[in-house]
């Protein structure tokens, strides 16, 4: 007998089904799902950065310098560094809990932090396990069904993720090493917010002056910045466009025949165009929040996206009237000639300083432009740096500030980014002459 009831008891056992498992949870983005998971950490959403603002229009990069994402479109910018629990939303600190770190794998930003720096909005449907950000405010929002209030899982702590290898600019940095144990999703994470979605007010960048504004933010010490006085348009600041360029060592060229000012950095290029309120980031249309304007012979550019160019952030004093554009420093390796000549695709994309002398400005032995068609800079600016060994070009405003009639010969340092022309010859592009 007691043999019948154990055998009673293992087939109740295997054709009693499992509880149902937990669906995974979905991000949609105006609509339309995000081929990424949605993670837990303490009861809050944790999305891989780059996919989820892709989604949502929004322009990434990791910042190697920094150990830190740089996020913007146009008309907000953020800056989130790895393992910090405070952030920067166009140019103001916010809370970043849980901080940014490695989850299977790939970078993770809370779902939150995109929702309130980029001002979307978004709910969460309990039933279907879906989170709806709306990036537009004409978005309409479905509607889930009530559905009683779920338990939250325990508490779960994650160790801090630890610096990452280089990593290529702009691109998604090697995750840490695992830790020795996972965190254990929450059944149901925080939601980012209820309400469905409605008119947002128009984005400006700094408070207009009769709003007191909050006191700037403090460049950290692993940026460079540069303080401009500003002149508010539609509440949207406007900086000299040619200060910032010289500050951050970044090429500068005015094209007459569309009165368009192309900028390049080491990382992006914009072009503006004067009086239009749009603009081409590496090669994407943006809106401006004002158009540029010349004040007093000075070309005048909102502040928030030329902070962008240079992966940095703008921040807004109030009380005197400027903006500050803060950035991560730009380390220059010092490097010669003769490196350069003999393995540039080992320096190529690399930020050097060399040391010769002005050489002129027309194409040698030494320094050809590697083809007979015109040389790879366009109609920039370029001049030669030469010593024992060779020469080779380099560009920017520095070259036309040299006269090769009163200054050939003369002890030059240039300092900018390696680029190779057609055939392979190196030229220091966006050079600060010092």
């Amino acid at each position: 007998m007691p043999r019948v009831l154990l055998i009673a008891f293992c087939l109740c056992a295997l054709l009693t089904p499992p509880a149902s498992a937990v669906a995974p949870m979905t991000l949609v983005a105006d609509g339309k799902r995000v081929e990424t998971e949605v993670h837990t950490i303490n009861g809050a959403a944790m999305v891989p950065f780059k996919p989820a603002l892709a989604a949502c229009g929004v322009t990434a990069s990791w910042v190697e310098e920094s150990h830190a994402i740089s996020a913007y479109n146009a008309e907000h910018a953020m800056y989130v560094v790895l393992g910090q629990k405070a952030g920067l939303a166009d140019g103001y600190q916010v809370d970043v809990d849980p901080p940014a770190q490695f989850i299977d794998g790939h970078l993770c930003i809370p779902l939150r932090l995109i929702v309130k720096a980029f001002q979307f909005q978004s709910m969460y449907d309990g039933n279907a396990r879906v989170f709806h950000i709306f990036t537009k405010p004409s978005t309409t929002a479905p509607v889930p069904a009530a559905t009683p209030e779920q338990p939250v899982g325990p508490e779960v702590t994650v160790e801090p993720a630890p610096a990452p290898a280089p990593t290529p600019a702009g691109e998604e940095p090697a995750p840490a090493p695992a830790p020795t144990s996972a965190p254990t999703p929450a059944p149901a994470p925080e939601a980012v917010a209820t309400p469905a979605p409605v008119a947002a007010p128009e984005p400006t960048e700094p408070p207009p002056p009769s709003v007191p504004a909050p006191s700037a933010a403090t460049p950290l010490p692993s940026e460079q910045a540069v303080t401009l006085p500003a002149t508010l348009v539609d509440g949207s600041a406007l900086v000299s466009l040619r200060r910032a360029a010289e500050a951050f060592s970044a090429g500068l060229q005015w094209i007459p025949e569309r009165k368009a000012a192309l900028l390049r950095t080491a990382r992006h290029s914009l072009q503006f165009i004067l009086a239009e309120r749009q603009a081409a980031f590496d090669g994407s249309v943006v809106t401006l929040p004002a158009a540029p304007q010349i004040v007093e012979n000075v070309l005048l550019v909102p502040a928030r996206i030329l902070a962008a160019a240079f992966d940095g952030r703008a921040l807004w004093d109030g009380a005197t009237k400027t903006v500050t554009i803060a950035a991560p420093k730009q380390e220059f390796e010092p490097a010669t000639i003769h490196d350069l000549l003999t393995n540039p695709k080992a320096w190529a994309g690399r930020l050097v300083s060399v040391a010769g002398r002005y050489g002129g400005r027309e194409a040698t032995s030494q320094a050809p432009y590697g083809t007979l068609a015109p040389p790879p800079w366009g109609n920039a600016p370029a001049g030669m740096i030469k010593d024992d060994t060779g020469a080779i070009f380099f560009t920017g405003a520095p070259a036309a500030d040299l006269s090769p009639e009163t200054q050939m010969d003369v002890p030059l340092m240039v300092s900018g980014l390696v680029r190779l022309d057609k055939v392979g010859s190196p030229y220091v592009e966006i050079a600060v002459k010092r």
